[in-house]
This record gives C-alpha cells, sequence and structure tokens, in this order.
C-alpha cells in the first residue's frame, strides 16, 4: 500500500508507515529587524548532565532531563553537571566547557541582525571559555553572584571561570600574558597563575593551582580533536572559516562538486535509510529519500498499521540522532538530484530556523527546501519537487504532494498555524539537582570588616549590605524549585554578629532593581588568546540587576534583569557596565557587584 506521504516504510505483512514529526514555530526567511534564537546546542555531553527548559520540558515532575550530544540550547535553559562534563558550542563556533558539579543558566542566546549576543550566569563551579568573536556588534557576557565578564567583538577570550558566593577567579590558559590594570599601576598575570577577585578589593594573582589540572587536560583535549576535526572537514568542504556542526561531518559521508552550485555532500547511507537499516524487516518504499530538515526540532518514525491504525515508534531522534543534522540544517542551501534526492550545497549563510520557504499554492500550506536559485518574487526553485504539506494536524505527520506547475504560488511571510506547535524532543526525566555553593578559598585581607561586611579597599569605609547579595561566611546548597522555575540557596547569613539560616531564590544577584555598588577601585583583565581583552573589576552607577526567578528579560545595562532559569528571552544586547572604566583599545569588561 502507497500513501502519498514524504517517506514510507513497510514490513512484509503490508503495513505502512509515514514519518511522523512534531512541527515548533519557524519562519521561512530570517527577519534581520528582530532576534532570532542563537545556533547553540551542546556539543558532546559525558556522564551526569541535567537540562531544564522551562515549559519546553512538558509534563515532568522535577523539570528536569537528561541531557545528551546534540541537544539543542535556547534562552532561560539551565544546564547542571554532577559527575559530568559537557561542551557548549555557540553559533560563531566559539565553546565554553562546563565541569562536574556545575550549574550555569542561559539568559540570552540571541542573535540581532546577524550578531550574536549571548549572557549566561555561572551560578556555581566551572566553566572554561575559548572564544573567538567574529562579527561586528557580538557580545558574550559571563555572569557569577558577585562579577562579570564581558568579551565583545573583536576580542578573543581563554580562560578558566570558578564561580563563588563571594567570588571569582580568573585563571588565562593561552600562552599570552594577562595585564591587570588599576589607577596604581598594571601588572602583568600569564598562564599557570589565578586571579582572585572577592567583593571590591583588587584580584589577588597566586600560582594556578593543582585541583583543575584533569579538568584543563580534559578541554586541551577537546579543543586538539576538534581543531584536527574541523581543519579536515573545512578542506573537504572548500570552506576557509567554519560553520556550527562542521566537524560532526567527518566521516559521515562525502563531499562532491555539483557544479553551478559548488560543492555538496550527502550522507553515506542517505539521510534517514542508515536509521531504517536497524529495523529487520524494514524497507523504505519510498524511491527518493525524505528532506532531513524539519520544522520540527525532534523525529519519529511511527509505523501505522492500515487495519488496525495502531502506531508504534520504529526510531526515534531521542535514541541516537541524525549526527549530520546541525550544519546541514543550519547552513547552506538544497537541491534535488535524479538520482540522488535532497542533496545539501555547502555554504556559509546560517539558518536560525528551519532552511525552508513557507508557501501556499493549490489551496495547500507547507514548506519547501531553500534552493541556491531562489530569487524574490518567483516560486522557489524546489517547489517542482513538491510541497511539504501536515498530513495529520494532531500527530504531526508530513506528506510531500506534487505541484502542477500550474496553480499560483504565494511565498508566506510566517509558518502556517498546523506548524506553530513549539515542541522539543523527550530526553529521560531526571532528579533535581543538588549542589555546593562555595566560598572563595583566597579572601584577599581587606576585603571584609570584622563583622562580615565588605569595605572599599580604597576609601576603608563599610559599604550596607544587601542580605540578598550573600553576606555569608558559609557554604551553601543550591537547588531548583520546579514550580516557580527558580533556583534556589540556602545558607546562613551573619547580622552583627548573628547567624540565621535563609532559603531565598538565587541568580547571583539581588532580586530586580539592585545597583552594582559604585566602588572606587577598579582593575581591568587583558585575556584572551590573541587580540587583547580586557577584565575590568569595579564598577557602580550601572543598575543592572538580576532575577533569580522566570523572567522574560535578559537584557542591556541600563535597568534591565536577567532571568534566573526556565524561560525564553528576547530583547537588546548585553552590555558591559557603563562605569567599568576602559583597560584596552578592546574594551571588554567585568565588574563587581554589591
Amino acid at each position: 500500500m502507497r500513501l502519498s506521504s514524504l517517506a514510507g516504510v513497510a514490513f512484509p505483512l503490508a503495513v505502512s508507515f509515514v514519518v511522523a514529526i512534531s512541527a515548533p514555530t519557524a519562519g521561512a526567511q530570517d527577519d534581520p529587524q528582530q532576534p532570532l534564537p542563537q545556533i547553540v546546542r551542546i556539543s558532546y555531553a559525558e556522564g551526569d548532565v541535567r537540562l531544564e527548559r522551562g515549559k519546553a520540558s512538558g509534563p515532568n515532575p522535577t523539570g528536569w532531563v537528561a541531557a545528551k550530544t546534540g541537544v539543542p540550547l535556547e534562552s532561560g535553559f539551565s544546564l547542571v553537571t554532577g559527575q559530568g562534563r559537557a561542551e557548549i558550542e555557540f553559533e560563531d563556533t566559539s565553546t565554553a566547557y562546563v565541569d562536574a558539579n556545575t550549574a550555569v543558566t542561559f539568559n540570552q542566546l540571541t542573535t540581532n541582525e546577524g550578531a550574536p549576543q549571548t549572557a549566561v550566569t555561572l551560578l556555581t563551579g566551572t566553566l572554561t571559555l575559548h572564544l573567538t568573536t567574529t562579527v561586528r556588534g557580538e557580545r558574550y557576557l559571563f555572569r557569577t553572584p558577585q562579577h562579570d565578564l564581558f568579551v565583545p567583538y573583536p576580542d578573543r577570550s581563554y580562560v578558566r571561570l570558578q564561580s563563588y558566593l563571594d567570588g571569582m577567579d580568573v585563571t588565562p590558559l593561552s600562552a599570552l600574558p594577562v595585564r591587570v590594570t588599576s589607577s596604581e599601576g598594571s601588572d602583568l598575570a600569564s598562564s599557570g597563575h589565578t586571579l582572585h577577585y572577592t567583593g571590591g578589593s583588587l584580584p589577588v594573582v597566586t600560582p594556578a593551582g593543582a585541583e583543575s589540572s584533569a579538568f584543563d587536560s580534559w578541554v586541551t583535549d577537546r579543543l586538539s580533536e576538534r581543531k584536527v576535526e574541523l581543519n579536515e572537514v573545512m578542506a573537504q568542504a572548500g570552506l576557509s572559516s567554519p560553520i556550527p556542526g562542521l566537524a560532526d561531518l567527518k566521516q559521515q559521508g562525502q563531499f562532491f562538486s555539483c557544479a553551478p552550485y559548488g560543492t555538496c555532500w550527502a550522507p553515506t547511507n542517505g539521510w534517514m535509510n542508515a536509521n531504517a537499516l536497524r529495523l529487520r524487516g524494514v524497507h523504505w518504499e519510498e524511491e527518493d529519500d525524505p528532506f532531513p530538515c524539519w520544522t520540527g526540532r525532534y523525529r519519529q518514525l511511527v509505523g501505522v498499521d492500515p487495519f488496525s491504525h495502531l502506531r508504534r515508534v520504529l526510531y526515534s531522534e531521542a535514541d541516537g540522532g541524525w549526527n549530520y543534522e546541525w550544519p546541514v540544517c543550519h547552513a547552506g542551501s538544497w537541491i534535488h538530484r535524479e538520482h540522488g534526492g535532497w542533496t545539501w550545497v555547502v555554504g556559509k549563510r546560517l539558518h536560525h530556523r528551519c532552511p525552508v520557504h513557507w508557501v501556499e499554492s493549490g489551496g495547500h500550506k507547507g514548506y519547501v527546501p531553500i534552493h541556491p536559485k531562489d530569487r524574490p518574487g518567483l516560486p522557489p526553485e524546489n517547489l517542482k519537487y513538491g510541497l511539504f504539506t501536515a498530513a495529520d494536524k494532531h500527530e504531526g505527520s508530513i506528506q510531500r504532494i506534487a505541484w502542477n506547475g500550474i496553480d499560483p504560488v504565494k511565498v508566506l511571510k510566517d509558518e502556517p498555524k498546523d506548524f506553530r506547535k513549539e515542541y522539543h524532543g523527550p530526553l529521560p526525566s531526571s532528579e533535581s539537582p543538588k549542589l555546593e555553593a562555595r566560598l572563595e578559598p583566597l579572601r584577599p585581607l581587606g576585603s571584609r570588616n570584622p563583622d562580615g561586611h565588605p569595605t572599599d579597599a580604597h576609601r576603608n569605609d563599610a559599604r550596607e549590605f544587601n542580605t540578598s547579595a550573600l553576606a555569608t561566611t558559609k557554604p551553601g546548597t543550591l537547588t531548583f524549585n520546579p514550580k516557580s522555575q527558580t533556583f534556589m540557596l540556602a545558607h546562613d547569613v551573619d547580622h552583627g554578629g548573628h547567624t540565621s539560616s535563609v532559603v531565598q531564590p538565587f541568580g547571583g544577584r539581588a532580586d530586580s532593581g539592585a545597583g552594582h555598588g559604585g566602588m572606587a577601585s577598579s582593575a581591568a583583565f587583558s585575556g584572551g588568546g590573541g587580540n587583547a581583552g580586557s577584565f575590568n573589576h569595579g564598577g557602580g552607577g550601572s543598575s543592572s540587576g538580576f532575577n533569580g526567578g522566570s523572567s522574560h528579560s535578559s537584557g542591556s545595562s541600563s535597568g534591565s534583569s536577567f532571568s534566573g532559569g526556565g524561560s525564553h528571552a528576547s530583547s537588546p544586547a548585553p552590555s558591559a557596565p557603563s562605569s567599568a572604566p576602559a583597560a584596552s583599545s578592546s574594551g571588554a569588561s567585568s565588574s563587581g557587584h554589591h
């Protein structure tokens, strides 16, 4: 029995099958005037790595799922490791490496007019950054409970960050020296040294300890392997710079010339046949491979008995996934070959949504893969090979129907309503995390008064301490509240010699509206891996608060707040604190907070 579906398989007992997918929001073309979701994913995961996706997780008693390699990341997601580690790949192909026992919230992962905007909070634990900004206007902001690290274009940064309740450690890992500058002069710090920041004090530079040597070695190995794979695949693809996920194509298929379009690539066993080969007694009924980029982020191969109409999942992306999907569905374009089916054309133009045109013709609405010769005002070139439409509105099945070449064609600005269901692939539920939030192991002298209050190192006057700024002399315990989508910190707080136990929302800052403290001291950290970056410690006057709850904003340096987890953000670019002094021509900066 043949269906007009996109792809079908059959058992010997004449059971027909269709490919079922879930279809989230997607647009025909990226709107340069609107913030777009940045192309970010977990590019590698090992051990205990957990992810919190807010409402996108669906029914889940804890709100947490077990993450795996290849899972996309979005604004508002949170990631926690137990005895596990993870590699995060950003849109510019920079990477961040998450050590064990670490909690991270992705406050903003967007792209504004082609420039990625990234704001991440390291709540506790260790994060190594290997960043190379490539687009004018691109910015990274990494926040800890007391300090910020700001890396704008054209800076590079290769440092290890360690987050504490009362401070932050910065360890440069590149061969280039790091310049620490203050109003009293400057000094150089090099690889093998750690800068300890607490409160408003100037950093103390010490030899780097050996406690992170195993993690540093793991990061070095990951970077070396990634570099080899990227260079090999870039040479085969004819690219001078990488695109997201490009290394995944290594040994997955073949590059070949496809004039006049340039260089093409196709997987060794077809776009989905490699997965169907695992299914005994199943063969592909369609003579043409399906288009591999779906308007959903999750796909299943579902069998439907034509007599009983019972459905069962034959293959799920959650069981293994398509390792090559990320690069081919986020860059380039598509052609259809007579004997090769859908073929990816290598290109550097990035797609923040599924690389398709939304089309209406002959009473049908659906999508058509982007072709390298598509022109505005003309029907999409690939429409001649059919229109993908929703076959089952409830189950998400897709079918390909023929276009007669006569019916008028209207290219739609937005996706039809049948494709607007936002959905993320199911992942196994996981226990809610419980982590220790530690104190800075090296507290510079003079950073606190005997009563535990911070002291300004220059004016020697005690500041009024805000309890939400974590006036604690003991470690705390970090948990997650699934109802409020908020991290919670249980810790002891000192008040005039008295200690009380407090449980409060925790995002690393005071609640919305708390300011930066106006410290007189300041230091700059020029660090990075090539171009001179800077790290400004100090601040004042800026009102960039942080909310530990599920706010939808992740904004700018003036009067904005960052979400502590579980929500989606669409906001302006992250900015350096307005009062942070400029330390170098690059202008990267950091500030301390009270």
